[in-house]
């Protein structure tokens, strides 16, 4: 049996082109060194007690990554049998941080996106590519210095294509509840769960908090199916306050424009003249606004209607002489009580299944972007 040396007593030595410089991690059964290999920094993952079995794993793991080329996987190199540690997965080196280290950082809010887009981005490409990563936690995904992410180790993974069903096992506090009972894996969805985690610890719990509920739920098929599905999710999210904030806008500067001009008009004698010439004005937009509720017939569609043509309402009033200004009041009060009408009586998207929610927002926002 070949004597190797103690993880610590191997930094300084060297074998064949490759020098062992630094101890980077070391974990409970696998270890993870930085190397210089020729003009070039590279990492060594070994293990802490080399025997068969460690070899093997390691040897296994260097067959899936080696396999892998994406911007957001770390870049596997080679495989060495023989070091002063035993036998060397060959990787990428990566100057950067983890991400625990990067959220402690305080990083700005597109800075988290696009990190949460790189993860993504690689484990979508997992997936398509039959692997399932297992083992997603923060301690797995590096920053470099250019805020990109990458994901790390293969150890724990599980290949379609492959005779190897990965080891038992996970991270505790990341890994699916399905993972950590030994029943390994339940597909996309038990990596879905640990992206879960991922959010909530990039975004400190602040953003997405309803995606994440989800991502954990303790029933696999209750999760996201895909991480497609997911990103859905997170860009209806990301849409959402746009329109919310729109149309609650609008809807309570409604509202503060037109309560003194309902007060005048209930208080005034009617002019059937100017009454006459206001209302086949005002006719025309409030046909317009009201035809796009019957189309879509939601309270959030009768809100921004009701901004909307109030808008339209102050453009004509503010065109007509002060004589025959109150005419317009009162064809723009009864109109408007019909909005309000509408508002109460009609039901609000968020009562809707998911994917009519994303259609109908996305209709909602091209309206008001138009409208504006």
């Amino acid at each position: 049996m070949e004597h190797y040396k103690e993880i610590d007593e191997v930094v300084g030595t060297s074998f064949g082109d490759i020098a062992i410089l630094d101890t980077i991690s070391r974990g409970g059964s696998f270890s993870v060194l930085k190397a210089r290999h020729s003009t070039k920094f590279v990492t060594l993952k070994v293990a802490n007690s080399p025997d068969a079995m460690h070899t093997e794993l390691l040897r296994r793991e260097y067959e899936l990554g080696s396999t892998l080329s994406h911007g957001s996987i770390i870049t596997t190199l080679g495989f060495e049998e023989h070091t002063e540690a035993g036998a060397a997965i060959v990787m990428e080196y990566i100057e950067g941080e983890t991400l625990d280290e990067f959220v402690a950082s305080n990083p700005a809010r597109q800075a988290r996106e696009s990190v949460l887009r790189d993860i993504l981005d690689g484990v979508e490409y997992l997936h398509h590519r039959g692997l399932l990563h297992n083992d997603l936690k923060p301690q797995n995904i590096i920053i470099n210095s250019k805020g990109a992410a990458r994901i790390i180790d293969f150890g724990l993974s599980v290949s379609d294509d492959s005779l190897w069903q990965g080891c038992v096992g996970g991270s505790a506090d990341f890994s699916a509840p399905e993972i950590l009972r030994g029943e390994g894996p339940a597909g996309a969805s038990s990596d879905i769960y640990s992206a879960g985690k991922l959010i909530a610890i990039l975004f400190d719990g602040q953003r997405y908090g309803k995606i994440v509920r989800r991502c954990l739920d303790s029933a696999p098929e209750k999760r996201y199916g895909s991480v497609a599905e997911l990103r859905q999710a997170l860009a209806r999210s990301r849409q959402r306050p746009f329109v919310v904030t729109i149309i609650t806008f609008i809807a309570l500067a409604a509202i503060a424009i037109a309560a003194p001009y309902l007060h005048t008009a209930q208080q005034s004698a009617h002019h059937a003249r100017n009454h006459s010439e206001a209302k086949k004005v005002l006719n025309q937009h409030y046909d317009q606004m009201l035809s796009r509720v019957k189309v879509c017939g939601y309270t959030e569609f009768a809100a921004l209607a009701r901004g909307l043509y109030t808008m339209r309402f102050m453009e004509y009033r503010n065109t007509l002489p002060e004589g025959r200004r109150l005419a317009a009041e009162e064809v723009f009060a009864k109109h408007i009580s019909t909005f309000d009408s509408l508002m109460f009586a009609l039901p609000s998207i968020a009562t809707l299944p998911k994917s009519q929610q994303d259609s109908l927002n996305l209709i909602l926002e091209k309206w008001s972007e138009e409208a504006l």
